[in-house]
């Protein structure tokens, strides 16, 4: 019996397994081939599984106040005009985080993102027992 990379040599008298080569999976994306790095698989397979939600906001830099937003977009997870509950609940939610921040974390983007992220993704789990990838975007005015 042979395993995958086992080398089989077959003369007039005798097939036998003799060594083995390197085998396995190799991946192509676009026109690299086997050069898909293991992130970017998982990113790709949690992306189709759970989906995205992207958190886009404009804030004034100085005050920390919401000039517009919070707009979200979902792909993958729920159908937004079927699912207009869920996407006002996360608005709502986003809303209310910002506010609640203090003026060190306003003035550091990605101390923000990281609350937002880490808010959302514990309500979704929570009420939809869903992980999807959550992706908060903001600009400063």
């Amino acid at each position: 019996m042979l395993d995958d990379g086992d080398i089989l040599e077959i003369t007039d008298e005798t097939a036998r397994k003799n060594g083995k080569v390197t085998s396995g999976r190799i991946f192509v994306d676009g026109k690299g081939v086997g050069d898909v790095q293991d992130i970017v698989l998982r990113d790709r397979r949690r992306l189709a599984h759970d989906g995205i939600v992207i958190i886009i906001l404009e804030i004034e830099k100085l005050t920390g106040r919401i000039v517009s937003g919070p707009d979200i977009i979902s792909r993958g997870f729920v159908f937004e005009d079927a699912s207009s509950e869920i996407i006002n609940d996360v608005k709502e939610l986003v809303y209310n985080t910002i506010k609640k921040l203090d003026s060190e974390i306003i003035s550091d983007k990605s101390l923000m993102q990281a609350k937002i992220r880490s808010v959302l993704k514990k309500y979704l789990r929570n009420t939809m027992e869903r992980k999807p990838m959550i992706m908060p975007i903001i600009f400063d005015v």
